[in-house]
């Protein structure tokens, strides 16, 4: 079901596009990648989250961190990115880390850019309708380089939300909190790793 609905919500095969085109449907448009100074280069991916974020969903950093990785990993050329439990057990270590400056960290963690991402909302259910399965998450998402003017600033810096099930909702009978919380993850994850490559997207 989740692989389904990611599917409604813009995956897809080339040859999915191709096939809507000459059929004169659809087309594929290529989104091209607003920041691509990840490629090439070593990355840490550090995750945080908002106070009440990590009351109900403690798991929730690490989680999208992974996923996050694995994007970076399969889409922007020759990013070397660090490995998810490496991070997850840094950031452990340093519960500071969201405190401590950039270039420090640069520094501690041997990497040319460094990818932070602040989860300020995350929530699996339609606001006041605990009955209503819906999954939306909006992130801060902001890019420091170790070789600026300034590596103490970001150079680059995004808003990402998202949403699951894409374009609706569910009712408790019809998904269980696992399944939403796995399909949001994904489609955060995606939507956030798109910013640093391009990709395409179908349009009628």
């Amino acid at each position: 079901m989740i692989a389904c609905l990611l599917c409604m919500s813009g995956c897809g095969d080339l040859g999915g596009f191709v096939a809507h085109g000459l059929a004169g449907g659809s087309k594929a448009v290529i989104i091209e990648a607003q920041y691509r100074g990840l490629a090439g280069h070593s990355v840490a991916v550090l995750v945080a989250a908002d106070e009440r974020v990590v009351l109900y969903e403690p798991a929730i950093p690490d989680q999208i961190a992974e996923a996050l990785a694995g994007q970076l990993a399969a889409h922007v050329p020759d990013a070397r990115v660090l490995p998810a439990k490496q991070m997850a057990a840094f950031t452990t270590g340093r519960p500071d880390w969201p405190v401590t400056p950039y270039r420090r960290l640069l520094d501690e963690l041997g990497v040319e850019r460094l990818l932070i991402v602040e989860i300020l909302e995350y929530r699996l259910h339609e606001p006041g309708n605990v009955n209503v399965w819906q999954g939306v998450a909006t992130a801060a998402v902001q890019v420091i380089e170790h070789d600026s003017a300034d590596p103490n600033n970001p150079q680059f810096a995004a808003m990402v939300t998202a949403q699951f099930p894409p374009g609706g909702r569910f009712g408790l009978v019809d998904a269980e909190a696992g399944a939403i919380r796995t399909g949001l993850n994904l489609i955060l994850a995606r939507e956030i790793g798109r910013l640093f490559h391009d990709y395409q997207v179908e349009t009628k």
